[in-house]
């Protein structure tokens, strides 16, 4: 997936690349409920893009889960 989404479509004339941020959460250890789950995911995929920032390169992040009693 990530690279398929990484590789250069063309517009017209113009090569335009795009840098996905994946964020992964699995059950049922990071949420119990697809509501938990989305939310861990949304949360390694905001993990990934400020380490992406940071360091200038493209990441997957997996969630790292903060062992909620849900």
């Amino acid at each position: 997936v990530y690279e398929a989404l990484s590789a250069p479509m063309m517009i017209g004339n113009v090569a335009l690349s795009v840098r996905p941020s994946i964020g992964i959460a699995i059950g049922p250890t990071d949420g119990s409920s697809f509501e938990l789950l989305l939310e861990s995911a949304r949360a390694a995929q905001l993990e990934s893009v400020e380490e992406m920032i940071r360091r200038r390169d493209e990441l997957l992040a997996r969630y790292r889960s903060r062992r909620r009693a849900r």
